[in-house]
C-alpha cells in the first residue's frame, strides 16, 4: 500500500470524529440551555405561587431573559423619563455597554465555575 491510500482513510476517520464531536457538543449545549430555561421558568412560577412577585413582574423577567439587550435599552429610557438620569448619561451608558472588550464575554463564562458555582449546584463542594 502506498502512503496515499493509507492517509486517506485516516483523514476520513479523523474528519468523521470531528463532525461527530461537533454534533454531540451542540446537542449537549442545547440541552444545557433548555435545562437552564426550564429551571428559570420553575423559579419564576414558584415565586408567583408564593406571592413573592406578581405575574406582571414574572413576565418582565421572562422578557428580559429572552432579550436582555432590548430590556437594557428600555430600562435606560425609563430612567430618563423618570428623571433619574439625563439622556446624555443614558447615551454614555449605552456607548460604554456597546464598547466592552470581547474579553468580558469570556469572563461571563467563568461565573458558573468554582466553589460558588457549579460545584455547589451539584453538591460536590460542601462546607
Amino acid at each position: 500500500m502506498t502512503t496515499r491510500t493509507i492517509t486517506f482513510p485516516i483523514l476520513l476517520a479523523a474528519f468523521g470524529v470531528l463532525v461527530l464531536g461537533t454534533v454531540i457538543y451542540a446537542n449537549v449545549a442545547r440541552a444545557d440551555t433548555e435545562e437552564k430555561t426550564q429551571a428559570f421558568e420553575d423559579k419564576l412560577n414558584k415565586a408567583v405561587e408564593r406571592g413573592h412577585i406578581t405575574q406582571e413582574q414574572a413576565n418582565k423577567k421572562r422578557e428580559y431573559y429572552k432579550n436582555p439587550e432590548k430590556s437594557k435599552e428600555e430600562y435606560l429610557q425609563k430612567a430618563v423619563e423618570e428623571g433619574k438620569i439625563t439622556q446624555e448619561e443614558a447615551d454614555e451608558i449605552k456607548n460604554w455597554m456597546d464598547s466592552r472588550p470581547e474579553a468580558m464575554e469570556k469572563l461571563k463564562s467563568l461565573k458558573d465555575k468554582g466553589p460558588r458555582g457549579s460545584f455547589h449546584k451539584k453538591g460536590i463542594y460542601k462546607k
